[in-house]
């Protein structure tokens, strides 16, 4: 069909492969309670069990969806130079040429989505580039900390 919510969602995702139509709908809802009155105490209780629970679904649906991502990105690597081909004059990383190989497959709401978190990366991409840099070669013999590259992180962005 072409929504697969709840339930549905989950079985989806549990598998080694995944296979959707363009335009379909998947939808994951977190954990949910029986209707009935709560004392703050109790409220307070299922608030945090509530939300370790669905932080533990999200990232289980994460690691299986991440399997297959890296899966996909594997088994798409030979045809990078066929794509750096396709687009003479433009520099194409190996990002650049797997997101034109899944783009083909992809609805166009799932392009829009892949196309705002490229450009979000290349943004984030230039202003922790040059502080990595920096941070990689040091500032004379000594060489900075983790802290010092996240402060110099934290200004590049702020500026």
């Amino acid at each position: 069909m072409s929504i697969a919510a709840s339930a549905a969602a989950d079985l989806l995702s549990a598998g080694n492969y995944a296979l959707v139509y363009p335009d379909s709908i998947v939808m994951y809802h977190g954990v949910r309670v029986p209707d009935r009155s709560l004392t703050a105490e109790e409220a307070s209780s299922l608030v945090q069990r509530l939300r370790a629970s669905n932080e533990g679904s999200a990232t289980e649906l994460a690691r299986s969806s991440e399997f297959r991502f890296i899966f996909r990105y594997i088994i798409s690597k030979y045809l990078f130079p066929e794509v750096r081909k396709a687009h003479p004059g433009d520099v194409m990383s190996d990002l650049d040429c797997f997101l034109e190989i899944i783009r083909e497959d992809l609805s166009d709401s799932a392009n829009t989505v892949i196309q705002n978190a490229h450009e979000r990366f290349v943004r984030y991409d230039a202003l922790f580039n040059p502080t990595a840099k920096k941070w990689r070669k040091g500032k004379g013999t000594t060489k900075k900390s983790f802290i010092q590259l996240e402060v110099e992180q934290i200004r590049a962005i702020m500026v």
